[in-house]
């Protein structure tokens, strides 16, 4: 039986993707694109292990275990999902003669002027590398760091210092880009990306920073610079990249521990299996969230927990009580099991909206605004082209963590700096300085 569901599952998965392959919208420049990468090894890949061989170690941390007809449940939720996306982006192309995209090269090389990237990194680096030190300092529960955090429902808060200083430092992929961009892959470039991955490295946490740059990195290789998908030194640099996410996911202090003495706290050794691991295991997540909302919560969010959009950017040095999280909230997923941690993914956020029609609903809307915005965008300068092409590998993230909240807050750090040089182009032009 088990093999019969994950089999159509495969199946119908496959048969939406060609479908939209068909229809033109498999471009590794389309939000399709990327929300089929994630649903497929998400969703059709990783439930072959989980089911089939009983994979519990996210459930036994949770706390939380389900039984097969539970996980045949979110097979059909998540299918659910990725129809409605695949429907809302082709809702939001029905009236366009053809789907646009981008082809090999298509972005000028020269679309950035080097000067003015210059100006742009001399604003905006001080603090950033400010926010490099934060990080590098580390910060404590205990007071014992400048950084002092305290866990509120589940979250880790900052409560003696700005987040935005200390969260300044997601400026720097784009900058990096930016800056590979302008000075045509030069080796100054090359430096800096691998003073950013050792710098990562270092540090441990935030490991989506190196996925998302890799990912920038050749989307730029491939539209602005015009080299080939299969490429041996791509292969290698995608391998190394996966196994540094592999290497710190098991041991954050890994590379802290060569330079520092680092202590170590004793856990129990727990053997895990091929992707058993916590990373990328929405599936588990997912499967929880639909057991316990509503049957345990009573009730679904129905779409309250977008406030926090409204009081996220107030800084919490100026609003000592503002509330951790959204600011009307019916019930914590931390209630009924240990979400410490933890990602609901974009479908386990649009299930909290209202069930199988907030899966729907939600789920049409995100398909159909990330087009909206991506036809716009490509059908637009070499330049905004270009900031398409370095934030569009943030939705693998975005899906994964789930929510408004979470692609506001990367939007906001990673189109900074292209709103900076923006800016700098506009008055020095206005000065006379001649600027593509």
């Amino acid at each position: 039986m088990a093999e019969i569901v994950l089999l159509a599952n495969f199946m119908v998965s496959s048969f939406i993707a060609f479908i939209m392959f068909k229809a033109g919208r498999m471009a590794m420049s389309d939000p399709v694109f990327w929300y089929s990468v994630f649903h497929f090894f998400v969703f059709v890949f990783r439930p072959c292990f989980v089911v089939l061989y009983e994979y519990d170690f996210v459930y036994s941390y949770i706390g939380y275990y389900p039984d097969f007809y539970d996980h045949m449940f979110t097979i059909f939720v998540a299918l659910v999902g990725y129809l409605s996306f695949c429907f809302g982006a082709g809702a939001a192309s029905a009236g366009l003669k053809s789907v646009r995209s981008l082809s090999r090269g298509q972005v000028c090389d020269d679309v950035l002027n080097e000067k003015i990237v210059y100006y742009t990194m001399l604003l905006l680096m001080p603090m950033a590398l400010f926010s490099v030190y934060k990080t590098i300092q580390g910060a404590s529960f205990d007071g014992s760091s400048s950084v002092v955090m305290e866990r509120v429902k589940g979250m880790a808060i900052n409560v003696n210092g700005n987040g935005y200083i200390n969260e300044f430092r997601n400026v720097l992929p784009t900058i990096i880009l930016m800056f590979y961009v302008a000075t045509k892959r030069s080796l100054a470039a090359v430096f800096l990306l691998v003073g950013f991955l050792l710098y990562r490295m270092y540090v441990g946490h935030g490991r989506f920073n190196i996925v998302m740059l890799f990912f920038g990195l050749f989307l730029i290789e491939y539209y602005v610079f015009g080299k080939r998908l299969i490429n041996v030194r791509y292969v290698a640099v995608g391998i190394g990249v996966a196994l540094i996410f592999s290497v710190l996911g098991e041991n954050r202090e890994l590379i802290k521990s060569i330079f520092v003495d680092v202590e170590i706290v004793s856990h129990p050794v727990i053997e895990k299996r091929f992707l058993e691991g916590m990373d990328f295991a929405n599936f588990e997540y997912l499967t929880y969230i639909l057991g316990v909302v509503p049957d345990l919560s009573g009730t679904y969010h129905y779409g309250v927990q977008y406030l926090q959009l409204f009081t996220e950017p107030v800084p919490r040095v100026l609003w000592s009580e503002k509330p951790v999280g959204p600011p009307i909230e019916f019930y914590n997923l931390m209630d009924f099991g240990n979400w410490l941690g933890l990602t609901q993914s974009t479908i386990g956020d649009a299930w909290q909206n209202g069930g199988v029609f907030g899966v729907v609903a939600t789920m049409f809307l995100w398909g159909g605004i990330l087009t909206h915005v991506f036809q716009k965008t490509i059908s637009g300068s070499d330049y905004a082209k270009l900031i398409w092409i370095v934030i569009v590998p943030y939705f693998l993230q975005m899906f994964r963590d789930g929510g408004v909240v979470t692609i506001f807050k990367f939007m906001l750090f990673s189109t900074l700096p292209f709103v900076v040089y923006y800016l700098l182009k506009y008055f020095l032009m206005r000065g006379g300085y001649e600027a593509r």
